[in-house]
């Protein structure tokens, strides 16, 4: 049974209601229904066709068209607007916005002292800390380091475990910083076949191992002994 009630003299409408809410111009009680709002195809958002009559500011919509976007539009007066956008972080971005965390400035972030969780498939990937800490929570490898590169993703940076600190490149782990009992900075740390060079201001193999023939060269690109001294002008001391 539905039941109308007008009141003239304050201009309110009440449904299912004698006693409309005194501030409201319209007021609908229901316990197993809902209102639905006139549902169109917006395939063009810059217009306000398919509505005719007039172009009211704040006409309020549901828009089935899927290309445009379903979900509820009200008319700004130039344009369908989603409502709620602007206040949130859109799937395609934002636009319009003023990084800071000041009032009126936007960020990504919590408002409390608890930290930011980011997750893919439901599992935490990484932390910001409210201390301010960047905490990833899988160590990665060689192949695939933890912090990478979306164009080259077997060279980075990751950590073969506690205290130690790696660079790989090409999937080869070139340096380990080990912090350990024992701290120490190690090239070639796997004992692949992978020279190492230290260049100066005047020669490009000033010191250089030969990790495939295990020699050592001085100011030579191609030893051939353990230890092979280049230069015709220097001399040992």
């Amino acid at each position: 049974m539905l039941i109308l009630f007008c009141s003239q003299s304050i201009g309110q409408v009440g449904i299912n209601t004698d006693t409309p809410a005194p501030d409201a111009a319209l007021d609908i009680e229901g316990t197993d229904k809902g209102i639905l709002i006139p549902r169109l195809d917006l395939s063009d958002l810059s217009t306000i066709a398919p509505v005719t009559g007039g172009a009211t500011e704040s006409l309020l919509v549901y828009n089935t068209n899927t290309t445009t976007g379903k979900g509820f539009y009200f008319w700004s007066g130039v344009e369908w607007v989603p409502v709620g956008k602007g206040l949130y972080w859109e799937k395609d971005g934002n636009t319009g916005t003023t990084p800071g965390t000041s009032t009126g400035e936007n960020y990504l972030g919590t408002k409390d002292a608890q930290d930011l969780v980011i997750a893919t498939n439901s599992t935490e990937v990484m932390r910001v800390t409210s201390n301010g800490q960047v905490l990833a929570t899988n160590a990665g490898s060689a192949a695939a380091p933890t912090f990478s590169f979306h164009s080259d993703s077997d060279t980075g940076i990751y950590s073969e475990g506690t205290d130690k600190l790696n660079v790989s490149a090409a999937g080869n782990n070139m340096v380990e910083f080990d912090g350990g009992s024992n701290p120490q900075t190690i090239l070639n740390p796997t004992n692949s076949d992978v020279d190492t060079r230290i260049a100066s201001q005047g020669e490009s193999h000033m010191l250089f191992v030969d990790a495939g023939t295990d020699r050592v060269g001085i100011a030579n690109s191609n030893p051939q002994a353990t230890l092979h001294v280049g230069g015709t002008t220097s001399t040992i001391r």
